[in-house]
Parts: C-alpha cells; sequence; structure tokens
C-alpha cells in the first residue's frame, strides 16, 4: 500500500492460482507537525478482502475431431440430427 491508500499488485492475479486474499492495515499516528512523538498515538486497523474474478481465458475445444451423421429425409425438422460437444476447462 502506498502513502496515498492505494494497494496495487506486484505481480498478475491469477483466478486459478490464489481466488481471494484478504489483508489487515493499520494506521498509526506516528508525530505531530513539529516532528515530537506522540506519547499515546492512536491508530485505526481495516480489513481489506480481494475477490479474483474469472476471466474465461481457456479455449474451448470440441470433444471429436469431426462429426458425421446420417438424417433420413423423412425426419422431422424439429428432431435433433446431430449433437455437438465442447469442453472448457474452467476451475471448479
Amino acid at each position: 500500500m502506498n502513502p496515498m491508500g492505494e494497494l496495487h499488485t506486484l505481480v498478475p492475479l491469477v483466478f486459478e492460482d490464489i481466488s481471494s486474499y484478504s489483508y489487515v492495515i493499520t494506521a498509526t499516528e506516528v508525530a505531530t507537525v513539529t516532528g515530537d512523538v506522540i506519547p499515546d498515538p492512536h491508530s485505526v486497523t481495516a480489513s481489506i478482502n480481494v475477490s479474483v474474478t474469472d476471466q474465461n481465458d481457456h479455449i474451448p475445444e470440441f470433444t471429436q475431431a469431426s462429426y458425421h451423421s446420417n438424417v433420413p429425409e423423412t425426419r422431422w425438422t424439429s428432431e435433433p440430427i446431430l449433437q455437438v460437444i465442447l469442453r472448457n476447462s474452467v476451475s471448479g
């Protein structure tokens, strides 16, 4: 955390590696304007929870390289003629 109170990451956040982070931050008075040490400094604590959202960055794959179906001409138009299946490796 920088002096402006901004929390920055040093490395990219990857949902598949770590999906959340928790921090406890404490701010404490250390000196007055004149530079004198405060005998009984005040402090405040805050909890910060960061959830990393998963971006679907995986390329979907067909479960087969090719698909084939024979369809009789008398088949009803509302009936399925083939099922194509994709897989997408995501966490969880």
